[in-house]
C-alpha cells in the first residue's frame, strides 16, 4: 500500500483552518503525484496508489468539513465518485491477476474445459477493464483536482 506523505509544517499555535490547508495541500499533491496511471493503463500500482490517496484526501476533507462548511459537499461527492471508479478498476486488476495465475497452472492440474472457461473469462474481464479504465479517466478529468485544490485552499 502507498504510504501517506508526511505533513511537516503543522503549527500547534495556528488555527484549525490554517493547519487544515497545510494538511490538505499535501493530500492533494500526493494524489496528483499518481496521475501517471491516466496515460498508462499498465500503471496498475500507480492506479491503486491513486485510489488510496483519494481515500486519504476524502477522509481528511471530511474531518475538516466543519472548517469549510457547505463548500466541501460537492468536493466530497466528486472524490467519492473518483475513489469508487478507481476501486472498480483495481478490483478488475485483482481478478485478472487471479485468473492469469490459475491459467499458469500445468495442464495436468487444469482441464481443457476449465482452461477454456478461464481464458474466456479473462478476455471478458480485460474488456470490462478497458471500459472501466476509460470511465475512471473521464472521472479523473471531470473532477479537475487542481481546480478543486485551488478552490479549497484559497478560501
Amino acid at each position: 500500500m502507498s504510504k501517506a506523505w508526511p505533513v511537516s509544517d503543522i503549527n500547534p499555535g495556528g488555527t484549525v483552518a490554517e493547519n487544515a490547508q497545510r494538511i490538505l495541500a499535501v493530500r492533494f499533491d500526493e494524489l496528483l503525484s499518481h496521475a501517471i496511471w491516466t496515460t498508462d493503463d499498465s500503471a496498475i500500482d500507480e492506479l491503486h496508489a491513486a485510489r488510496i490517496s483519494a481515500k486519504r484526501l476524502r477522509y481528511t476533507l471530511e474531518f475538516f468539513a466543519p472548517v469549510y462548511g457547505d463548500q466541501v459537499t460537492a468536493a466530497l461527492d466528486e472524490l467519492t465518485r473518483l475513489q469508487d471508479e478507481l476501486g472498480h478498476v483495481h478490483d478488475l486488476d485483482v481478478r485478472i491477476d487471479l485468473i492469469e495465475h490459475h491459467l499458469g497452472q500445468p495442464a495436468s492440474i487444469l482441464s481443457a474445459a476449465i482452461r477454456s472457461g478461464l481464458e474466456a473469462l479473462l478476455k471478458k474481464e480485460h474488456a470490462i477493464r478497458r471500459r472501466q479504465y476509460r470511465e475512471a479517466q473521464f472521472t479523473w478529468n471531470a473532477v479537475d483536482l487542481p481546480a478543486m485544490r485551488d478552490r479549497l485552499l484559497t478560501t
